[in-house]
């Protein structure tokens, strides 16, 4: 390998390792494996209508996925949840549209799943691994609402719409389990 000085021209490229890491300042990889790779990259002559143009797209691009991020996905609620939260007038009554929510998403999972363990109780052992899913699955949602909420004081620290946020990501929790255990039921019912 050559040293830090030897100038190797890059196949393709044009420019000089050695010199252009001179020109901008930039470092050259350690003497090794990565001798051959410089750390320096072609300049490019960008006119000052394209640095514009540039910077609005990713202006325009940035907010879209802010604003899309901002909105809650209405497949993942009911819309019961839509028109209360459309009716509140306060972060209580808000909060009580989320709870509700998840009453609604916990009620329908415990029906899927009490047919679900009717339709498995036809294969041997499968009510019993169907038991120890759903446990594990408790546990995998509990720990997930920690992780997406996890200061000691949740009301401190997130502020009054934490009971709404912490129901409404257990709600979608809850409803994307209870497609699951529709998959199972069609499974074990030969669909």
């Amino acid at each position: 390998m050559g040293s830090f000085a030897q100038t190797n021209v890059l196949k393709g490229h044009g420019f000089s390792r050695a010199s252009n890491a001179e020109k901008r300042g930039w470092a050259l990889a350690p003497e090794g494996c990565f001798s051959e790779i410089s750390l320096a990259l072609p300049h490019f002559a960008i006119g000052e209508s394209m640095k514009i143009s540039i910077l609005r797209r990713s202006f325009i691009l940035l907010t879209a996925i802010f604003l899309l991020n901002s909105v809650p996905c209405h497949s993942q609620v009911s819309a019961q949840y839509r028109d209360c939260d459309q009716r509140a007038h306060s972060q209580a009554e808000i909060n009580s549209c989320a709870n509700d929510e998840d009453a609604r998403a916990d009620s329908e999972l415990n029906d899927v799943y009490r047919h679900l363990l009717s339709v498995a109780e036809k294969e041997p052992r499968a009510t019993a691994k169907v038991k120890d899913a759903e446990r594990v699955w408790i546990q995998y949602r509990d720990a997930y609402l920690e992780a997406m909420f996890p200061a000691e004081d949740k009301l401190a620290y997130y502020g009054s719409k934490y009971p709404s946020d912490f129901n409404i990501v257990r709600a979608s929790l809850t409803r994307e389990q209870t497609k699951k255990l529709r998959e199972l039921i069609k499974q074990y019912e030969g669909q």
